[in-house]
């Protein structure tokens, strides 16, 4: 069996507009499987806080 040092985490976050009538909030388009419409986000680098994914 393979050990791995990380699960591969993830960060999604929600920016919302909040200048906007009815505070929309920011969604992006996947163009590669699974398609569709998804908050904005990433995979958190090895040793890298959740914080800092998100900034990034």
């Amino acid at each position: 069996m393979t050990a791995y040092r990380n699960p591969a985490p993830t960060v999604d976050i929600i920016i919302e507009l909040l200048h906007h009538p009815h505070r929309p909030i920011v969604l992006i388009e996947r163009h590669h499987e699974p398609l569709g419409w998804a908050l904005p986000g990433g995979f958190v680098d090895y040793g890298e806080s959740v914080e800092t994914a998100a900034r990034r």
